[in-house]
Protein backbone atom coordinates (compact mmCIF):
# COMPACT_ATOMS: atom_id res chain seq x y z
CA UNK A 1 0.00 0.00 0.00
CA UNK A 2 1.38 3.38 -0.51
CA UNK A 3 0.30 7.13 -0.43
CA UNK A 4 0.67 9.26 -3.20
CA UNK A 5 0.96 12.77 -1.37
CA UNK A 6 -0.79 15.72 -3.46
CA UNK A 7 0.66 18.84 -4.89
CA UNK A 8 -0.16 21.39 -7.03
CA UNK A 9 3.47 21.33 -8.20
CA UNK A 10 5.17 18.32 -10.19
CA UNK A 11 2.45 15.79 -8.68
CA UNK A 12 3.21 12.62 -10.84
CA UNK A 13 2.63 9.22 -9.29
CA UNK A 14 4.71 6.71 -11.04
CA UNK A 15 5.27 2.61 -9.85
CA UNK A 16 7.73 0.46 -11.89
CA UNK A 17 9.12 -2.69 -11.48
CA UNK A 18 12.04 -4.88 -12.31
CA UNK A 19 13.51 -8.18 -11.99
CA UNK A 20 16.91 -10.10 -13.31
CA UNK A 21 14.17 -12.52 -15.73
CA UNK A 22 11.94 -9.92 -17.04
CA UNK A 23 8.89 -12.05 -14.71
CA UNK A 24 7.53 -10.11 -12.37
CA UNK A 25 4.52 -7.71 -12.88
CA UNK A 26 2.06 -6.24 -10.43
CA UNK A 27 -1.37 -4.61 -10.35
CA UNK A 28 -2.52 -1.56 -8.91
CA UNK A 29 -6.06 -1.38 -6.80
CA UNK A 30 -8.41 1.40 -4.94
CA UNK A 31 -9.38 -1.56 -2.59
CA UNK A 32 -9.19 -5.15 -2.35
CA UNK A 33 -11.46 -5.99 -5.07
CA UNK A 34 -11.25 -3.20 -8.26
CA UNK A 35 -8.60 -2.15 -10.35
CA UNK A 36 -7.57 1.02 -11.22
CA UNK A 37 -9.04 1.42 -14.25
CA UNK A 38 -6.52 3.70 -17.14
CA UNK A 39 -7.93 6.28 -18.35
CA UNK A 40 -6.31 6.32 -22.00
CA UNK A 41 -5.36 2.32 -22.12
CA UNK A 42 -9.22 1.45 -21.45
CA UNK A 43 -7.95 -1.43 -19.04
CA UNK A 44 -7.48 -1.86 -15.46
CA UNK A 45 -4.46 -1.71 -14.16
CA UNK A 46 -3.51 -5.27 -14.12
CA UNK A 47 0.00 -7.45 -15.20
CA UNK A 48 2.22 -3.72 -15.36
CA UNK A 49 5.79 -3.05 -15.17
CA UNK A 50 5.04 0.08 -15.20
CA UNK A 51 1.95 2.50 -14.14
CA UNK A 52 2.05 6.42 -13.84
CA UNK A 53 -0.92 9.21 -13.82
CA UNK A 54 -0.16 11.77 -16.02
CA UNK A 55 -2.22 14.52 -16.85
CA UNK A 56 -1.89 18.08 -18.77
CA UNK A 57 -4.67 19.06 -20.73
CA UNK A 58 -7.54 18.13 -23.86
CA UNK A 59 -6.06 17.14 -26.83
CA UNK A 60 -6.57 20.27 -28.64
CA UNK A 61 -4.25 21.29 -25.95
CA UNK A 62 -6.28 24.63 -25.05
CA UNK A 63 -7.28 24.09 -21.79
CA UNK A 64 -5.28 22.75 -18.97
CA UNK A 65 -6.08 20.09 -16.77
CA UNK A 66 -4.19 19.14 -13.40
CA UNK A 67 -2.68 15.29 -12.89
CA UNK A 68 -5.87 14.08 -10.11
CA UNK A 69 -5.13 13.06 -7.14
CA UNK A 70 -4.55 9.17 -6.70
CA UNK A 71 -4.34 8.68 -3.01
CA UNK A 72 -3.96 5.68 -1.73
CA UNK A 73 -3.35 2.54 -4.10
CA UNK A 74 -2.66 -1.27 -3.14
CA UNK A 75 -0.22 -2.80 -5.06
CA UNK A 76 0.41 -7.00 -5.63
CA UNK A 77 3.25 -8.12 -7.28
CA UNK A 78 3.58 -11.28 -8.64
CA UNK A 79 5.74 -13.61 -11.44
CA UNK A 80 3.38 -13.72 -15.02
CA UNK A 81 5.49 -16.38 -16.24
CA UNK A 82 7.46 -18.13 -13.43
CA UNK A 83 6.66 -21.47 -11.02
CA UNK A 84 8.93 -19.99 -8.66
CA UNK A 85 7.61 -17.88 -5.22
CA UNK A 86 10.46 -16.41 -4.28
CA UNK A 87 11.94 -14.21 -6.71
CA UNK A 88 14.14 -10.64 -6.86
CA UNK A 89 12.82 -7.55 -7.69
CA UNK A 90 13.16 -3.93 -7.01
CA UNK A 91 10.08 -2.22 -6.81
CA UNK A 92 10.28 2.12 -7.79
CA UNK A 93 7.27 4.46 -6.34
CA UNK A 94 7.64 8.10 -6.91
CA UNK A 95 5.44 10.87 -6.52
Amino acid sequence: MVTFAYTTSGYHPRISISDPRNVSVFDVQANCSSALGCGTEGTASRGLTVWEVVGGGDQTGQTYSPTPSVGTVLIKVYNKSSALTCDHYTLTITN
